[in-house]
């Protein structure tokens, strides 16, 4: 090989790694700078279940953003906003804000009659009866699953199973704010970071390739 040659090969190995290089850096102030776009929705309440808590005559209703129909509180509906942004180069950011109205909900709840149930106890002789218990006492929660740990979110989480269960209190009455976020990888900047890493990977063996020769040449002479 001349040394013209391998000259040549050298600077188009040199172009190339810095167009690489100045790419990187462009893409990330694009991706650092870049504005959050928002997307406005709408999502129906569910009633997903109550837990009864006989020694201090205590209902806890929960609600959810999904469920069975059978579950849906008809007319109820919660206002969201998501948010997409770019946390730095390689990952997004989803950022959910739910608007509750606590007393809307509330009052949905108790049209249900939570306070109300029916249980079966055995008496002094052993025989089973069924009895009305009255609650005097209710409160309202909003229940989100999820089986991903990345995804945070503003109430109180507890472990269930493979997932998670976040609990977020709303109370009897104003508006509640519910925020979601999860942050993700960017799949197409890491796989671009590949590409470039296995290019430049590439170009370095052939730089070191082509100084081999020329040594192996010069020893040879």
């Amino acid at each position: 090989m001349t040394n013209t040659r391998r000259n040549g090969i050298i600077k188009v190995l040199s172009a190339v790694l810095t167009l690489l290089i100045c790419l990187f850096v462009t893409f990330s102030f694009v991706g650092c700078d870049e504005e959050a776009s928002v997307v406005k929705t709408a999502y129906r309440l569910y009633l997903l279940g109550c837990a009864y808590d006989e020694p201090t005559l205590t209902v806890t209703a929960y609600v959810s953003l999904s469920g069975k129909p059978e579950q849906l509180l008809d007319g109820l509906r919660a206002e969201g906003e998501r948010r997409f942004s770019k946390d730095g180069l390689f990952y997004n950011k989803t950022d959910t804000y739910v608007s509750l109205d606590a007393a809307e909900i509330f009052e949905a709840v108790l049209a249900r009659d939570p306070l109300t149930r029916e249980t079966t106890v055995i008496d002094e002789s052993g025989v089973e009866k069924v009895t009305t218990v009255k609650y005097q006492r209710l409160q309202v929660a909003l229940r989100y699953d999820t089986i991903y740990k990345s995804i945070v979110t503003s109430g109180v989480r507890h472990p269930n199973g493979a997932g998670y269960t976040d609990i977020f209190q709303l109370g009897e009455d104003g508006v509640r704010e519910f925020t979601i976020s999860q942050r993700a990888q960017n799949s197409a900047n890491w796989y671009s970071l590949l590409i470039a890493a296995g290019i430049v990977l590439f170009a370095a063996l052939t730089a070191g390739y082509l100084a081999y020769l020329h040594k192996h040449k010069n020893d040879e002479a």
